[in-house]
């Protein structure tokens, strides 16, 4: 094998992990911020986000294409499909910087767009949520977004309200963390009336 064969494939080998953590860091931001308005709007907790992860234990098992089956239906009640798009394209936008490596932006867009799919449709076949609760909670997901894109939040506070208040545990949070110190949710406020 000559050195060339080599290092092409540590470049594909480094970008497949590029493209991998790209896709992860959608999965957790899109959770993130949806878990973070079912929280704040709708009181969700520990046991309704643990019963929902648990329900997804099996999303592999579907069959090809039932996310856009899924979208499809929840678009008859209330689902803006193409809000969730552009939101999933400004989220992407942070994650990735300014790629130009187009299956790095498809992964992790598709990611992000379809994290919302699958948390929306759990809320609409376990919880029967329709058309003002799916408007109303994507409307408040937008908004989230919007503090998120302008830098008002970062991405680790929203992460570590959800690890303190109910319990959900984030290797990315912890590897922050560790690298550049606790997360101050509280801003120093911690205890005080």
């Amino acid at each position: 094998m000559n050195l060339e064969n080599v290092f092409r494939k540590q470049r594909r080998q480094r970008r497949a992990l590029e493209i991998e953590a790209g896709a992860e860091s959608g999965t957790d931001w899109a959770t993130t911020l949806l878990f973070s308005c079912l929280h704040d709007k709708y009181g969700f907790g520990r046991n309704r986000f643990a019963a929902m992860n648990d329900m997804w234990a099996h999303l592999d098992e579907f069959q090809e294409g039932f996310i856009f089956d899924w979208r499809d239906e929840l678009c008859e009640h209330g689902f803006d499909r193409f809000l969730n798009e552009r939101i999933a394209e400004r989220m992407q936008k942070m994650i990735t910087g300014r790629t130009r490596d187009l299956k790095l932006i498809a992964k992790t867009r598709d990611m992000i767009a379809g994290v919302a799919i699958v948390i929306f449709w759990t809320l609409y076949t376990k919880y029967k949520w329709r058309d003002k609760r799916l408007k109303d909670l994507q409307n408040y997901y937008k908004d989230k977004v919007y503090v998120l894109t302008h830098n008002e939040v970062p991405i680790w506070e929203f992460m570590k309200c959800l690890n303190v208040e109910c319990n959900i545990d984030y290797p990315a949070l912890e590897a922050y963390e560790k690298q550049n110190g606790p997360v101050d949710i509280y801003h120093g406020n911690r205890g005080k009336k």
